[in-house]
């Protein structure tokens, strides 16, 4: 099945000018047996290739996927007009534009080096009937794809390195220490987002400690009645509501008691510290995940 022509291989196919081709762009030679198939299978052909009238190209000049050689840099991204401007833009690209190092085929299956346009230009005869037609290569599309979900994960696992083990001690932390979490006894509008839930949580939790902070006034005092003479000491009031109105429900008596118990921990950790990295670091894990997910 190997090929091969006698003379010197050209940047360019002549055909006649009445033809129609089918033409596709494969990196490996095919096979006898699938030039066969393709020859001899309609399906095949208008599934893989792409037809091409030559004889209606010359008369409209405007044929689907095709356009005049002399615009080739203006198409094609790897070619330059005039001289190569090796500028690194394919510096992310799957198919590196330099000769890799290794010569291990295994290691560097393929690379594409860039161009100008006067090497395809300058070697044909009649520049104003001639034409480029742009072909798809299915296995370079899924290369660029993977290329991409990999600098995503590379992403998201360098995030992990950094913050996943202090998420989860602050986590731990939280849950041990801080307000009641079940998501069943959270309000709908924060259930199933991690910052809304912590931002809620941090206000739960002031609204506790200044209830505390309220009954301790109270019991402190000697004379009835001269906690009234401080109104910027008891605000709970004022936060409950404040609370109600932006989340629809406010903490019940059996999550201020919890509050109350975990009181001992508390003493231990840092929970207002736990509880700020999460808010400022979970929602930046939740997106690089869901980029993953979405490549």
């Amino acid at each position: 099945d190997q090929r091969s022509g006698a003379s010197d291989g050209k940047p360019f196919l002549l055909y006649p000018r009445r033809n129609t081709l089918h033409i596709a762009f494969s990196p490996q030679q095919w096979t006898w047996r699938i030039c066969e198939h393709m020859r001899s299978s309609a399906p095949s052909r208008a599934l893989w290739m792409k037809a091409l009238d030559l004889a209606s190209y010359c008369i409209t000049m405007a044929e689907p996927d095709t356009l005049p050689l002399n615009r080739i840099a203006e198409a094609v991204a790897d070619i330059d007009k005039g001289h190569v401007t090796d500028d690194g833009r394919f510096a992310d690209s799957a198919i590196p534009t330099a000769r890799p190092l290794s010569e291990d085929a295994e290691t560097h299956p393929l690379w594409a080096p860039l161009g100008a346009d006067v090497f395809w230009q300058g070697s044909v005869d009649d520049q104003d009937s001639s034409l480029l037609i742009a072909l798809d290569d299915p296995l370079a599309v899924f290369n660029d794809l993977g290329m991409q979900l990999a600098a995503d994960q590379a992403a998201f696992r360098e995030w992990q390195s950094a913050h996943e083990h202090k998420i989860q001690i602050a986590q731990t932390v939280s849950g041990l220490c801080g307000a009641e979490s079940d998501p069943q006894k959270l309000p709908a509008s924060v259930r199933g987002n991690a910052a809304l839930t912590h931002r809620y949580l941090s206000e739960v939790e002031a609204y506790f400690e200044q209830c505390i902070l309220e009954e301790a006034q109270i019991s402190s005092s000697n004379v009835p009645g001269d906690f009234l003479l401080l109104p910027d000491m008891f605000k709970s009031l004022d936060m409950r509501k404040s609370i109600e109105a932006r989340y629809g429900s406010v903490p019940t008596e059996e999550a201020a008691q919890t509050w109350k118990d975990r009181h001992k921990w508390r003493r231990e950790v840092d929970l207002a510290s736990a509880r700020q990295y999460l808010q400022q670091h979970l929602p930046s894990g939740d997106a690089l995940l869901q980029q993953v997910r979405d490549t």
